[in-house]
Protein backbone atom coordinates (compact mmCIF):
# COMPACT_ATOMS: atom_id res chain seq x y z
CA UNK A 1 0.00 0.00 0.00
CA UNK A 2 3.09 2.44 0.74
CA UNK A 3 3.57 2.45 -3.06
CA UNK A 4 0.37 4.01 -3.72
CA UNK A 5 0.77 6.47 -0.88
CA UNK A 6 3.22 8.83 -2.41
CA UNK A 7 2.37 12.56 -3.32
CA UNK A 8 1.76 13.72 -6.49
CA UNK A 9 4.28 16.88 -7.54
CA UNK A 10 1.21 17.88 -9.98
CA UNK A 11 -0.04 19.59 -7.16
CA UNK A 12 3.24 21.46 -6.79
CA UNK A 13 2.40 24.34 -9.45
CA UNK A 14 -0.85 24.71 -7.32
CA UNK A 15 1.14 25.66 -4.12
CA UNK A 16 0.73 23.01 -2.57
CA UNK A 17 3.12 21.19 -0.44
CA UNK A 18 1.59 19.36 2.61
CA UNK A 19 -1.22 17.83 3.52
CA UNK A 20 -2.80 20.19 5.45
CA UNK A 21 -2.34 22.89 3.00
CA UNK A 22 -3.92 20.04 0.71
CA UNK A 23 -6.93 19.46 3.16
CA UNK A 24 -7.31 22.65 3.80
CA UNK A 25 -7.72 23.86 -0.39
CA UNK A 26 -9.33 21.02 -2.24
CA UNK A 27 -11.06 18.77 0.42
CA UNK A 28 -14.71 19.70 0.05
CA UNK A 29 -17.47 18.67 2.90
CA UNK A 30 -20.79 17.55 2.86
CA UNK A 31 -23.18 19.95 4.42
CA UNK A 32 -26.81 18.09 4.60
CA UNK A 33 -30.15 19.35 6.04
CA UNK A 34 -31.64 16.60 7.85
CA UNK A 35 -34.27 15.36 4.94
CA UNK A 36 -31.13 14.87 2.02
CA UNK A 37 -31.51 10.92 1.49
CA UNK A 38 -29.47 8.46 2.99
CA UNK A 39 -27.95 7.48 -0.53
CA UNK A 40 -26.95 11.00 -1.55
CA UNK A 41 -24.94 11.78 1.80
CA UNK A 42 -23.45 8.48 1.17
CA UNK A 43 -22.37 9.21 -2.07
CA UNK A 44 -21.16 11.83 -1.70
CA UNK A 45 -19.32 10.82 1.42
CA UNK A 46 -17.33 9.11 -1.68
CA UNK A 47 -17.00 12.28 -3.45
CA UNK A 48 -14.93 13.54 -0.32
CA UNK A 49 -13.01 10.17 -0.95
CA UNK A 50 -11.65 10.58 -4.16
CA UNK A 51 -10.94 14.03 -3.17
CA UNK A 52 -8.59 13.16 -0.18
CA UNK A 53 -6.90 10.58 -2.09
CA UNK A 54 -6.09 12.36 -5.39
CA UNK A 55 -3.35 14.26 -3.07
CA UNK A 56 -1.26 11.00 -4.22
CA UNK A 57 -3.02 10.68 -8.02
CA UNK A 58 -4.40 14.22 -8.97
CA UNK A 59 -6.77 12.17 -11.55
CA UNK A 60 -8.69 11.71 -8.77
CA UNK A 61 -9.96 14.29 -8.61
CA UNK A 62 -11.76 14.41 -12.27
CA UNK A 63 -13.36 11.32 -11.12
CA UNK A 64 -14.70 13.24 -7.75
CA UNK A 65 -15.75 16.40 -10.33
CA UNK A 66 -17.62 13.99 -12.64
CA UNK A 67 -18.81 11.86 -9.60
CA UNK A 68 -20.33 14.99 -8.23
CA UNK A 69 -22.03 15.97 -11.11
CA UNK A 70 -23.95 13.13 -11.74
CA UNK A 71 -24.84 13.14 -8.37
CA UNK A 72 -26.45 16.36 -8.22
CA UNK A 73 -28.09 15.71 -11.34
CA UNK A 74 -29.31 12.63 -9.55
CA UNK A 75 -30.52 15.26 -6.39
CA UNK A 76 -32.18 17.31 -8.90
CA UNK A 77 -34.58 14.74 -10.65
CA UNK A 78 -35.41 12.96 -6.76
CA UNK A 79 -35.94 17.05 -5.50
CA UNK A 80 -38.16 16.74 -8.64
CA UNK A 81 -40.19 14.28 -8.07
CA UNK A 82 -40.40 14.76 -4.46
CA UNK A 83 -42.14 18.28 -5.08
CA UNK A 84 -44.05 16.82 -7.92
CA UNK A 85 -42.93 17.64 -10.81
CA UNK A 86 -42.60 14.74 -13.90
CA UNK A 87 -39.18 14.18 -14.88
CA UNK A 88 -40.29 13.47 -17.91
CA UNK A 89 -41.97 15.21 -21.10
CA UNK A 90 -45.41 14.24 -22.39
CA UNK A 91 -43.81 12.34 -25.09
CA UNK A 92 -42.07 10.37 -22.74
CA UNK A 93 -38.49 11.63 -23.13
CA UNK A 94 -36.16 12.36 -19.88
CA UNK A 95 -36.50 16.34 -19.19
CA UNK A 96 -33.09 17.66 -19.43
CA UNK A 97 -31.35 19.75 -16.52
CA UNK A 98 -32.41 22.66 -17.87
CA UNK A 99 -36.13 22.13 -18.15
CA UNK A 100 -35.86 20.61 -14.44
CA UNK A 101 -34.30 23.33 -12.90
CA UNK A 102 -36.11 25.76 -14.56
CA UNK A 103 -39.50 24.33 -13.18
CA UNK A 104 -38.03 23.53 -9.50
CA UNK A 105 -36.92 27.18 -9.27
CA UNK A 106 -39.93 29.25 -10.76
CA UNK A 107 -40.76 30.58 -7.63
CA UNK A 108 -39.04 34.08 -7.38
CA UNK A 109 -37.74 33.45 -3.59
CA UNK A 110 -34.79 30.67 -5.38
CA UNK A 111 -33.87 33.31 -7.67
CA UNK A 112 -30.05 32.97 -6.45
CA UNK A 113 -30.43 28.76 -6.23
CA UNK A 114 -31.37 28.93 -9.78
CA UNK A 115 -28.00 31.08 -10.86
CA UNK A 116 -26.24 28.32 -8.99
CA UNK A 117 -27.85 25.83 -10.47
CA UNK A 118 -27.38 27.01 -13.54
CA UNK A 119 -23.82 27.50 -13.47
CA UNK A 120 -23.26 23.45 -12.22
CA UNK A 121 -25.53 22.64 -15.59
CA UNK A 122 -22.96 24.87 -17.73
CA UNK A 123 -19.76 23.10 -16.23
CA UNK A 124 -21.68 19.79 -16.47
CA UNK A 125 -22.13 20.34 -19.79
CA UNK A 126 -18.55 21.87 -20.77
CA UNK A 127 -16.88 18.44 -18.88
CA UNK A 128 -19.17 16.81 -20.91
CA UNK A 129 -18.08 18.28 -24.20
CA UNK A 130 -13.98 17.86 -23.19
CA UNK A 131 -14.84 14.51 -22.70
CA UNK A 132 -16.20 13.89 -25.95
CA UNK A 133 -12.94 15.73 -28.11
CA UNK A 134 -10.96 13.31 -25.47
CA UNK A 135 -12.89 10.49 -26.67
CA UNK A 136 -12.35 10.89 -30.26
Amino acid sequence: MENYKIFDTAWEPLGIDSEVSYIKRFIIKGKFHPNVPKRIINEFETVEYLMAFAYYRIELYNEAFNKCMRLMEMSLKLKAKQIGIDTKFQNGKEKNLNALINEICQNSYYVELKNQLDWFRKLRNMEKCIQKKEAI
